[in-house]
């Protein structure tokens, strides 16, 4: 009895003394979070503070923007967002019932619960709707009449089914919920979030990599009317899960811009969809609060802003993520070591292959992010259980069988396209179609880790800890709820193996990230579901310790709750702002639709537009953001080879060729119908300081083409053409001392400037 009283007395002070080690941490990771600068944001290095700052004159300037002159912002614009909205539900609707119809197959539909279900739909449905896309596409198919008789078919089939079955349960009334208010609350402010990620979505896009190939891709492919092999734009042979969903829309709208937008608002989608799959598992791990607080927490990061009104890819990776993360638990919990496996268990199988081979088909690193691992997971369970060799093998057929069936496909394409089924990936192993040893090094040092893998443990252990700084409080588009909170996730009582399984999906897919990519930020993005379900524990782990209503809790412990809560909120608002601003992508909500496709074209593409006219076509030079182009135009990427090379010399050697004779060059060009070369030296000296660029392409050799080049120079306004030397980066400096000093140039004043563009126009074409 003595025993038992004096346990708790020793112990006391200890789990007393925890909540103020959890307020320490708080306070100094909230501290150090909001003074780490933030680089490329304003003039110079600022931090959160500054930004805290201003946080009210933000949140009032989306309410109520202000007028600019020229400016044509108003909330009537919103009206112009109704077809693109409309487009979009319409996809929507005709994924999710792609999906139910899916899960019906399997027999899965009526073992889910709700959220699981809508989930696991959307996410399927739109994996579906892509292939469907990309079916047609390859056939040459892509009509609009059709793509719309498909979808509404997928929809009022899936209605049929659902009012047939409910008709037939409709006798058995389930008991009222109870609504927790909480929950209410946190449902609000999720929906506080998605607002303008909704109207950020339909906004034009103005990052590079999107208008390079995620919508370009598309509006060439939506242009010929099939989808095919681009030579030119290697980006365009990755798989397209949700580039062929921007297809789509082109088709239904039939206009590559406004399908473009429809695109962009379908793949905000995901951020939703990503959310539900966050609750369904964070109540398998601790309950209804969890859930929805670790969305809630996922929804309010700015990196789920950015991912969502930027038609990159992570948001679907996320999405992938977190759902095949809820149907492997959906299986471990399932599955028996019994001789013959249910058809639960069986479907469930293929599901983890179905959402495995989605995140592969939206982007390469799924396949050592997601698919090898949950295979891992799977071979362990069956192999610790002991199961039979005849049912192991049945499970693994059904995994492959469901990742070939999302990702098969796109492998399948590139097979045929270029002998290379993961192009332009292993072209050591399978080789590929317009690609070389040059190119395949040059790919490879592009996105190579900075060391070596294990070959330099010290810069292993240098790039380690500034990683986790960069990743953990330098990211700008981070939010200290997500590992200010997770480590307090292991002060949660109740912890459940499927805990254990979210936490080893965090560890796997960073580690994976550190050990096996180029360590740019967006591929560890994928993680943030995860570790916001541990965040979303820790905030549980936080609320039961200081709102304990324990008589061995302190009276002060509420007071201190409340305190952390009142910070939590703060950071909450902080957030919304900082995802409203220009940093985290354009933010024109209610602008004209013509103002900001005007806004948001590149200066090269809009001298083209000018030069070129209706009846000309241009060659880009070092520019590859073309989507907004409205003339015709042909370009490459960095990784292609350069077409002005290719139709101007022959290439004896490394670095070395020789000019063709200045007849067959003009015939080259006119072949091609080029009127107009314009050379953007902005992007080649980025490229040139980064990626490397070819050495044909010199301000040098353009003297040496001088005499057969049939292109006269167009003058350019210096006031539009000429840069501030001072504003531009040292390396680019030394670049141009050595390698083009031509654009360097001193004014009538003695300013020291750079010249940015030439353009070129075909002899006599004036």
């Amino acid at each position: 009895m003595s025993k038992s009283v004096a346990e708790p007395d020793r112990e006391s002070p200890l789990r007393s003394l925890i909540p103020f080690f959890v307020l320490a941490w708080i306070l100094i990771f909230w501290s150090r979070f909001f003074y780490t600068p933030l680089p490329g944001i304003g003039e110079g290095d600022i931090d959160r503070v500054d930004i805290l700052f201003a946080v009210p004159e933000i949140l009032w300037n989306n309410i109520s923007p202000e007028r600019l002159p020229g400016d044509s912002s108003s909330w009537a614009n919103l009206v112009q967002r109704i077809p693109i909205l409309g487009y979009a539900l319409l996809m929507l609707s005709g994924a999710i019932g792609l999906g139910r119809l899916a899960l019906r197959g399997m027999k899965l539909k009526s073992i889910f619960d709700p959220v699981s279900k809508t989930a696991f739909s959307g996410g399927l449905g739109l994996s579906i709707l892509s292939l469907l896309t990309l079916g047609l596409g390859t056939a040459g198919a892509l009509s609009r009449g059709l793509l719309f008789v498909l979808i509404l078919v997928m929809i009022a089939a899936e209605c049929f089914l659902t009012l047939r079955q409910r008709d037939k349960k409709s006798q058995q009334n389930d008991k009222p919920k109870q609504h927790n208010f909480s929950l209410r609350w946190i449902g609000l402010l999720c929906v506080v979030f998605l607002t303008p990620m909704l109207l950020g979505a339909m906004l034009p896009s103005t990052d590079f990599d999107v208008k390079e190939y995620h919508i370009e891709g598309p509006k060439e492919y939506f242009l010929a009317g099939k989808v095919h092999f681009l030579p030119h734009n290697v980006y365009t042979s990755f798989p397209f899960l949700t580039e062929m969903l921007t297809l789509c829309g082109m088709v239904l709208t039939g206009d590559w811009f406004t399908g473009a937008l429809v695109g962009k608002t379908v793949l905000m989608a995901f951020a939703p969809l990503t959310a539900l799959g966050i609750f369904a598992v964070g109540r398998r791990i601790a309950d209804d609060y969890v859930g929805a607080i670790s969305a809630l927490v996922y929804l309010s990061t700015p990196w789920t802003y950015r991912i969502s009104v930027i038609a990159y890819t992570e948001g679907a990776m996320c999405c992938y993520v977190i759902l095949s993360l809820l149907a492997l638990l959906h299986w471990l919990s399932l599955f028996s070591d019994s001789r013959q496996a249910s058809s639960t268990e069986r479907g469930i199988a293929m599901l983890c292959g179905l959402f495995a081979g989605s995140t592969v088909a939206t982007k390469y690193p799924g396949i050592v992010l997601i698919a090898i691992p949950i295979a891992l997971v799977m071979l362990t369970t069956v192999v610790l259980r002991r199961v039979p060799w005849r049912q192991t093998t049945t499970m693994a057929a059904l995994y492959v069988v469901g990742g070939l069936l999302t990702f098969g496909p796109w492998a399948v394409k590139n097979t045929l396209e270029t002998g290379n089924p993961v192009y332009p990936l292993m072209y050591s192993v399978f080789g590929g179609e317009d690609w070389d040893a040059e190119l395949n090094a040059k790919w490879k040092a592009g996105h190579a880790r900075p060391s070596p893998l294990l070959k330099n443990p010290v810069a292993m252990g240098q790039e380690l800890k500034k990683n986790v700084v960069d990743v953990t409080l330098g990211s700008v588009w981070q939010s200290p709820l997500i590992f200010g909170l997770a480590p307090l996730a292991f002060l949660y009582r109740k912890r459940n193996w499927e805990f254990w399984i979210v936490l080893g999906a965090a560890i796997t897919i960073l580690t994976v990230w550190y050990t096996m990519t180029h360590l740019i930020d967006r591929f560890w993005v994928p993680v943030l579901p995860v570790i916001a379900l541990l965040s979303g524990v820790g905030i549980a782990a936080s609320k039961e310790m200081f709102f304990s209503r324990s008589n061995e809790s302190p009276w002060y412990f509420p007071w201190l709750g409340k305190a952390v809560s009142l910070l939590l909120l703060v950071t909450l608002v902080f957030n919304l702002a900082f995802m409203t601003t220009p940093a985290s992508g354009y933010n024109a909500y209610l602008i004209d639709y013509d103002k900001a496709r005007q806004q948001v074209k590149p200066a090269s593409v809009l001298l083209a537009e000018q030069a070129v006219g209706e009846s000309g076509r241009v060659l880009f030079v070092g520019e590859a953001m073309v989507f907004d182009a409205e003339c015709e135009y042909r370009y490459n990427t960095v990784f292609d080879y350069s077409l002005l090379e290719q139709w101007t010399s022959n290439k004896l050697g490394k670095d070395e060729w020789e000019l063709l004779p200045a007849a067959t060059i003009k015939q080259n060009f006119q072949e091609a119908g080029i009127t107009h070369v314009l050379i953007n030296w902005n992007e080649i000296l980025r490229y040139r300081t980064t990626y490397g660029y070819t050495d044909f392409v010199s301000p040098e050799r353009l003297k040496q083409l001088a005499d057969r080049w049939p292109f006269e120079e167009v003058p350019l306004p210096d006031e539009f053409n000429l840069r501030d030397w001072e504003s531009i980066d040292d390396s680019w400096k030394d670049e141009i001392e050595r390698w083009g000093p031509e654009l360097k140039r001193t004014t009538f004043s003695g300013e020291q400037k750079m010249k940015q563009f030439q353009l070129f126009e075909l002899s006599g074409t004036r």
